[in-house]
């Protein structure tokens, strides 16, 4: 959908698509690659999963009651083997509840602006999103990213706080408030669904990681 002001031109929307089809070209051949590319693990013992950007293989281990991250593996109790993915699952999903609230108030107190709430979700293809009554949705899958890149995010979302549009003056605010955010935002683009573990079941060419924290 492009959106122009109400008396532009046909000459002006003519010229505003033209500027924009480099962006749009770079963006479809990244969902291509995406879809080509997409993370999709078997949820088995010697399997490796990512946590903040770090992977981690699947190990059975005895004398423990519940999954977890263990010495860095994560270990699967003997009696849970059959139940590896619904167990990996809900540890990310808790994780995140845990550490994305604790990042996001971290970088809290260099902003003006409050989120009217956080929630975390399952954002199928997005990573987060912010939602005009100020409310910021953060994928759980974020966990599965380093850390650096989870903070970007969080500016991105944060930040739109103040401007709920990718203006120039979005831009900017954001360049004060995170100065490397063109390299982060293509470390995301380009590395992103190499951790992002997709919400299709069986037919992984259905989904496309969607990063909107570009220009």
């Amino acid at each position: 959908m492009l959106r122009t002001p109400r008396n532009a031109t046909e000459e002006q929307i003519r010229n505003l698509v033209s500027k924009r089809m480099g962006w749009v070209n770079r963006k479809l051949r990244l969902t291509q690659q995406n879809s080509q590319n997409s993370f999709h693990p078997k949820f088995d013992v010697g399997t490796q999963l990512p946590y903040l950007g770090r992977f981690h293989s699947l190990t059975l281990s005895s004398g423990i009651a519940r999954f977890g991250l263990l010495r860095g593996v994560f270990s699967i109790p003997k009696g849970r083997k059959d139940c590896i993915k619904e167990d990996v699952i809900k540890w990310y999903k808790n994780r995140a509840k845990v550490y994305l609230n604790q990042r996001i108030e971290k970088l809290q107190g260099n902003y003006q602006e409050s989120p009217k709430s956080i929630r975390i979700l399952d954002l199928k293809g997005r990573w987060a999103s912010c939602s005009e009554d100020k409310t910021i949705n953060l994928n759980w899958k974020l966990v599965l990213l380093p850390t650096r890149l989870i903070d970007y995010v969080l500016h991105h979302e944060l930040c739109h706080l103040k401007f709920h549009d990718h203006s120039n003056r979005y831009w900017r605010h954001l360049a004060r408030k995170c100065s490397n955010w063109k390299k982060l935002s293509q470390e995301l683009e380009e590395k992103g669904v190499r951790y992002y573990l997709s919400s299709v079941e069986n037919n992984p060419q259905l989904q496309s990681l969607v990063n909107d924290t570009s220009s």
